[in-house]
């Protein structure tokens, strides 16, 4: 009867209420009472919510260890929730290593992550201690915590990561602790050992970018800009791999035009890469982009200009057209041209309606140029 039984619920939770209230509450007899609620679930929460509010963990642990296994992880869990809300990590210890004796299984490994995490948002040093013990006692997230301990000292300590990849040889996290290594090794200044820690990496391409990068990277505590420039050339030479071999070019010509200061060297690479790999995704057109700025600080204005109307004849369906039609006409008005970028602008609009880059241009015209808005419309 639907309707007795949720009577029976209201009086039971009014009578346990009652009992717990005054200056002597009455937490075994109110417990009693919850017990016997028509709910499993409603019980277990309600129970252990008592005896929590009673600071009586013990009994919380003992209730609900004599309840059966899908109801004693929904206590645990409700355990998590509560403790994690109150200060200290003593309760969420112990309840650690309750569930860590529990007969390991998927629902076990989720509870154990999700104390740790508990342990965790109260203090660091503490999370560390949470993981140390798991490796110590749960074989099956063993690896799991090793690794977390592994990201959270990988600044300090690495022959822990050492060990880490020693144990484990393969997967995602023994190439991310490879990794790790390498960056210990920078930011202590040894950029040999940082070398041989990445060359051990299963991506090879990807290990001698950051071999590269070891000679003027942000980590690199004595530059050595023309080594990372024949690294990267190298890379180009050793793999015959398109992508790898414009992302080496690419990264080349920024070396030279930035930290080398050497615009015209890096003009040469871009040139190179737009020659060998003009087919390969938007390498070609973003390369002309960036020659036409680098004609652009050289005063070589017209030379610039070539270099966008190049990306417009040849690479008509690529992402940077638009904008290269704005850089024209910007290019027009460092040559005192403001006639003819004007007429740039005015075409960015005809050809380009309700654009981004129709919207700049108008602005331009009307702000700059002084041009009505009834003379030119990009709606």
């Amino acid at each position: 009867d639907p309707g007795a039984t949720g009577l029976f619920r209201e009086a039971s939770i009014w009578l346990a209420e009652r009992l717990l209230q005054g200056k002597e509450p009455k937490v075994d007899e109110a417990i009693g009472l919850l017990m016997q609620l028509p709910d499993q679930r409603e019980a277990v929460t309600r129970v252990v919510q008592t005896y929590v509010n009673a600071s009586r963990f013990d009994d919380a642990m003992k209730a609900i260890e004599r309840l059966p296994d899908k109801d004693r992880l929904l206590g645990y869990e409700l355990l998590v929730k509560l403790y994690s809300a109150r200060p200290g990590s003593a309760n969420l210890f112990t309840l650690l290593d309750k569930v860590i004796d529990e007969k390991p299984s998927d629902a076990i490994d989720k509870l154990v992550q999700t104390v740790v995490g508990a342990i965790g948002g109260k203090d660091q040093n503490d999370r560390l201690k949470a993981l140390e013990r798991v490796v110590s006692k749960y074989e099956r997230l063993k690896r799991w915590a090793a690794f977390a301990l592994c990201e959270a000292n990988r600044a300090s300590d690495v022959d822990r990561l050492v060990r880490f990849v020693g144990d484990y040889r393969t997967g995602g996290d023994v190439e991310q602790s490879k990794r790790w290594i390498g960056e210990f090794y920078e930011s202590a200044g040894d950029p040999k050992k940082a070398r041989e820690a990445y060359l051990q990496l299963t991506d090879a391409v990807g290990a001698h970018f950051l071999v590269a990068e070891t000679h003027y990277g942000p980590r690199a505590k004595a530059p050595d800009l023309p080594g990372g420039e024949k690294e990267l050339t190298e890379i180009v030479k050793r793999f015959y791999s398109p992508g790898a071999s414009c992302e080496a070019l690419w990264r080349r010509a920024e070396l030279q035009a930035g930290a080398m200061k050497n615009p015209d060297t890096a003009i040469a690479t871009f040139r190179e890469l737009i020659n060998r790999f003009g087919t390969e995704g938007d390498w070609a057109p973003r390369s002309l982009m960036r020659v036409g700025q680098l004609l652009r600080s050289q005063k070589k204005f017209d030379e610039a200009i070539v270099a966008y109307e190049q990306v417009i004849l040849r690479y008509d369906k690529s992402p940077p057209l638009r904008q290269a039609w704005l850089e024209i006409a910007a290019t027009y008005e460092e040559k005192r041209e403001p006639e003819r970028a004007i007429e740039t602008y005015k075409t960015v609009l005809r050809k380009f309606p309700r654009t981004g880059e129709a919207s700049r241009a108008h602005t331009i015209l009307e702000t700059k140029y002084k041009i009505a808005d009834t003379d030119v419309s990009d709606r």
